[in-house]
């Protein structure tokens, strides 16, 4: 029997990839119940099962599964045999017990491979029918052929031969089923892998749903993947295993060092036996101590990660060296998807960081507008299309003094609340930009005309000024704007920003929180500016500069009780210029510190000359002090020596600072500004109400004198408005006990509403016009004897 065992048994899938051996105990069975005794039938279950185990080497639980599934069909099949069967060898009914019995080894079987596959959570429900039938139909045939051959022996010993053809036929045709259907299975298998790890749009999705794939085909134990990186590894874990997880995790150490020297010493996918010398190596055993697959993941040539599938112990299932080329297919499927992971990355890196080039090629930063290369191009095109437009040259008046006072992060903050504040005023109109430092320009490109540009510039100037809260101080900013338009096209966007440039200088020049518009004649005075700022460098040294001082008298008594020293500039070809003609450029030149400079100590030393007709009265002479020149290191230090050295007293002199101190208001500058005023020196704000002050920050300098501007005295009596401002202003000195001066006095109207609102002291040429210092003198010397307003 077991001679005939050994040349029937063949192996066929039945469901999943679970491999099941078919050894023909049906067959054996039939031969064993028709012509051997019964006692010997356990034996020839034993040899079948033997032989099988010697050619196909299952896990041991495999041989015990298939010890009791075929004993138990056998056992069942030999009691139906017996209960069906005549006592007649040759019979009808001997022979459908013979068939019945092979039949339900079949059914037996196929009911335990179901049942394995189920509690396996492999194979489904249609894998198993079809196993069934398979199976069932199988044994059926086989039990056929056993009872022909027994029938045919009986007859002739040389008919036996014939049944054995069929056998032969069988055994062949099934190897090729099987054959057939693992080649099926692997490239189903491989399709839906690949597709996971190609098709999703994250790497870790597609190589997890492909690890699950892989390990539920193979019924693996487990499916674990190991990626590399230069910071360390990341695992993944597909499988019953308590440590399974679909998720990427950050690999131990241990798991770490393995990988990587698998991943770049292993030449290809290899099947680690349990029992095998290679399962003793650390690298192995640290993923696996059962049959496990390995595969390197390699990326552009270079180790990227392991595959490795593993086997349960002593599980149903095990795997086979056919599953290593499995495994490494898979393994190289993912090297490849890793590589378009890092192809696409760095796409989109190169995207993004062409986004950001031309973010930062065309908008700026602090403020999110549009820069200068956005304006040019846009400019450019509308130029080409011979649009109308018009460029709006926006300049911040006193932003500088807000940056370096307090800092370029309150100064950036300042930027960006100035930057709202224009595109609220130009709106839909156009397009606003920020081309530099603290200058915006304006593309208007829905413009009628000119008109609707100096209605947008009105609106900017009256509204950027307002005041905004940075960094716990209110500050504020004017604008100064230069206008021009694209008619009469100039050659390109720079011609027209240049015309727009000296636009803004005209602007400037007349004064802060105004605006000019183009016109071809400012060339010339740009030309004319700079041949002034190449002779104002060493108009200093060729003493060009001369004073002149304009009276200011108590307006109740007439009397002189103070000058303001004015500068004048005796160009050696032009005459005598007024300080408007310079000013703005000793400013801009820096030459504002050196020309201070002389224009203090040639007060002084005027006011030395005076000295015997003062006598002890509280007369002063006032000089104008920049913000700038409140900057310079050393400023109150070179004031209080030219006084020192001019042997007057220091309330003698007054100094006249301007509203902007308030933006520029800094430590170093109260510190100065304090010093002078604890040396007696007395301070006054010039031009009180047109600029940024507040009560607050009146309190904040050691003040003595309000002087009121003289754009609301020229409106006195026109405008009942600057009467009630002028009244408070008034009324304030004297709450704050601060002196109050009117200039530009020039009517006899505008003289009688400052006295009679209480004003103390004023100047303007109705009372006296600016004139020399021998002059002045002669003034000083008739008041002496006629103290009267009538003799001014």
């Amino acid at each position: 029997m077991a001679v005939v065992a050994m040349f029937i048994k063949v192996d066929v899938v039945s469901a999943g990839r679970h491999m099941t051996s078919f050894v023909m105990t049906d067959a054996a069975l039939v031969l064993a119940v028709l012509l051997a005794k019964p006692e010997a039938i356990p034996l020839a279950i034993l040899a079948t099962i033997a032989f099988a185990v010697v050619q196909n080497r299952p896990s041991m639980s495999k041989v015990f599964f298939n010890l009791g599934q075929e004993w138990l069909g056998s056992a069942l099949a030999l009691l139906l045999f017996t209960a069906i069967r005549d006592d007649r060898l040759v019979s009808v009914r001997t022979g459908f017990a013979a068939l019945a019995a092979g039949a339900l080894v079949g059914i037996v079987s196929a009911a335990a491979i179901a049942i394995g596959s189920r509690l396996t959570g492999s194979g489904s429900n249609q894998a198993s029918n079809q196993s069934l039938l398979i199976v069932v139909a199988g044994s059926f045939g086989n039990a056929a052929i056993a009872l022909q051959l027994v029938y045919l022996a009986r007859v002739s010993l040389a008919l036996a031969v014939v049944p054995l053809m069929p056998l032969a036929l069988i055994y062949l045709a099934m190897r090729g089923i099987k054959d057939q259907q693992h080649s099926s299975d692997r490239a189903e298998l491989l399709y839906k892998a690949t597709s996971n790890l190609h098709e999703q749009a994250n790497l870790d999705d597609g190589l997890l749903g492909a690890l699950e794939q892989v390990r539920l085909a193979m019924r693996a134990h487990t499916a674990r993947a190991v990626l590399l990186t230069p910071q360390g590894s990341v695992t993944c874990i597909a499988g019953d295993s308590p440590a399974a997880s679909l998720e990427m995790k950050e690999a131990s150490p241990a798991i770490d060092s393995a990988a990587r020297r698998l991943a770049s010493e292993l030449p290809g996918a290899v099947l680690v036996r349990s029992a095998s010398p290679m399962a003793a190596d650390g690298a192995f055993s640290a993923f696996a101590t059962e049959d496990a697959v390995f595969a390197p993941i390699r990326r552009s040539g270079e180790a990227a990660g392991l595959v490795v599938i593993t086997a349960a112990i002593g599980g149903l299932c095990e795997l086979y060296q056919s599953d290593v080329d499995l495994v490494e297919v898979l393994a190289k499927q993912t090297g490849l998807a890793l590589e378009r992971g890092a192809l696409e990355q760095s796409l989109s890196q190169l995207i993004e960081l062409e986004q950001r080039l031309t973010r930062q090629a065309y908008y700026d930063a602090v403020t999110g507008l549009a820069n200068r290369n956005f304006l040019n191009e846009e400019l450019e095109r509308l130029l080409k299309e011979e649009q109308r437009a018009a460029i709006l040259l926006v300049d911040l008046d006193d932003f500088k003094t807000v940056n370096d006072s307090l800092g370029h992060v309150a100064g950036d903050e300042l930027l960006s609340i100035i930057a709202d504040r224009l595109c609220e005023c130009v709106g839909a109109l156009g397009l606003v930009t920020r081309v530099g430092g603290d200058e915006f320009a304006i593309l208007l490109t829905r413009i009628p005309d000119l008109d609707l540009a100096i209605r947008v510039a009105s609106r900017i100037i009256e509204q950027v000024p307002a005041l905004a809260s940075i960094s716990g101080r209110e500050v504020g900013v004017g604008a100064s704007i230069g206008i021009r338009l694209t008619e009469g096209t100039p050659d390109s966007p720079i011609d027209v920003l240049r015309d727009a440039d000296l636009a803004l200088y005209n602007a400037k020049a007349q004064g802060k929180g105004r605006f000019a518009c183009y016109v071809p004649s400012m060339h010339l005075e740009v030309q004319e500016r700079l041949v002034l700022t190449a002779a104002l460098t060493n108009a200093v040294e060729r003493d060009e500069f001369t004073l002149v001082f304009q009276p200011i008298y108590e307006l109740v008594t007439g009397r002189l009780s103070a000058v303001e020293a004015l500068v004048r500039w005796r160009h050696p070809e032009r005459g005598e210029l007024l300080p408007g003609s310079f000013l703005s450029l000793t400013e801009q030149t820096g030459l504002i510190v050196s020309l201070g400079k002389h224009v203090l100590r040639q007060t002084l030393a005027a006011v030395r000359t005076w000295s015997a007709m003062l006598g002890d009265s509280p007369f002063y002479a006032a000089v104008n002090v920049s913000g700038r020149q409140l900057q310079e290191p050393g400023f109150a230090d070179m004031v209080l020596e030219e006084v020192r050295e001019s042997g007057l007293p220091p309330s003698r002199l007054l100094l006249e600072i301007t509203e902007s101190v308030f933006i520029e208001d800094t430590e170093e500058i109260r510190i100065a500004l304090e010093r002078l005023a604890g040396s007696g020196i007395r301070l006054g704000l010039d031009d009180f109400g047109t600029g940024y002050s507040s009560l607050s920050q009146l309190h904040r300098f050691p003040l003595s004198q309000l002087k009121i501007d003289r754009s609301f005295v020229s409106r006195l009596d026109r405008n009942s408005d600057d009467r009630t401002l002028v009244s408070a202003i008034i009324q304030l000195a004297e709450a704050m006990r601060l002196d109050v001066v009117a200039e530009g006095i020039e009517t006899d109207s505008q003289l009688e509403m400052l006295t009679g609102l209480g004003c103390r002291r004023g100047q303007g040429w109705l009372l006296g016009r600016p004139q020399p210092a021998d002059s002045l003198a002669a003034l000083l010397v008739a008041q002496t004897k006629q103290p009267r307003l009538s003799a001014v």
